[in-house]
């Protein structure tokens, strides 16, 4: 299973660069969203056309409903994301990010029989709450704005993947990934409407940065859902916060804490007994 463990790894340094690009280089969120998802595009474009492929049943209304709901829920999520982590601290916004994964596995287990796993869902509700403990211990959850409409992203986050598995039974990972790009692409900029002028090179290349490893992530995590299941998936992804962590403690100068490598193990146990279920 190192699809996951690979998008895992990929989502970790997409928030890291993230983090950097709207808190160290003060760019606009606005203007990240449109900035970033121009060489994200040149990217799935180019994949697409090399990998891609398109069933007719594609243009099944079902499926197009499924795939504007893909639109949908992405859109919001993204607007939610990455406002709230240029405003929050990382340390401070991690302890709700850290619950999507389980709430992804939740609303699959309610919305789709196959996804009902018990044993998937205990473990990523061990792994998920040695984390919250572990990293809310000096950084007790403090609700604001920003902090409630992560909440919101964590649901948005679940519900794309319930659309996206069904997407995914007539079109692939490599050709849903810069569809998908498009669409959000031309719809949040007509919505921001946000000048690029200001951006600088190193801004550019943070971006270019980000459309390799957002690439990456998506494509992998696509592949994930439709070869393993959400729930699998999702439980998988739970070593990003770990990954995140150590990122932080060179990059962010945070602090070495023991009950964060504590939760790092029961994380890690937890994915390796998920490969025997």
């Amino acid at each position: 299973m190192i699809l996951p463990i690979i998008a895992a790894i990929s989502r970790a340094a997409e928030i890291v660069i993230d983090k950097t690009i709207l808190s160290r280089q003060k760019v606009d969120f606005k203007v990240y969203l449109i900035g970033a998802f121009i060489p994200v595009l040149i990217i799935a474009v180019t994949l697409g056309l090399l990998f891609g492929e398109v069933r007719h049943a594609f243009f099944e209304w079902a499926y197009l409903l499924a795939f504007f709901g893909v639109i949908g829920t992405a859109l919001g999520w993204n607007a939610i994301f990455y406002r709230a982590i240029q405003h929050e601290k990382l340390s401070e916004a991690e302890p709700i990010i850290i619950a999507t994964p389980i709430v992804t596995i939740l609303i699959s287990a309610i919305f789709m029989p196959e996804e009902r796993k018990l044993g998937y869902i205990i473990l990523g509700i061990i792994a998920v709450l040695s984390v919250i403990i572990a990293r809310s211990y000096k950084h007790h959850l403090k609700f604001n704005r920003y902090s409630l409409a992560l909440v919101g992203y964590t649901l948005l986050f679940g519900f794309e993947a319930l659309f996206l598995k069904v997407v995914l039974t007539n079109c692939n990972a490599f050709a849903l990934y810069p569809i998908r790009v498009v669409f959000l692409l031309v719809i949040l900029a007509i919505i921001f409407r946000p000048s690029l002028k200001k951006t600088t090179i190193k801004n550019w290349l943070s971006f270019i940065g980000v459309g390799v490893v957002a690439n990456a992530y998506h494509i992998l995590i696509y592949l994930s859902y439709d070869y393993y299941g959400i729930a699998v998936t999702a439980l998988f992804t739970i070593l990003q916060p770990i990954l995140i962590y150590f990122a932080s403690i060179f990059l962010f100068k945070e602090k070495f804490d023991w009950r964060s490598i504590a939760a790092a193990a029961i994380v890690v146990a937890c994915v390796i007994y998920a490969q025997f279920i």
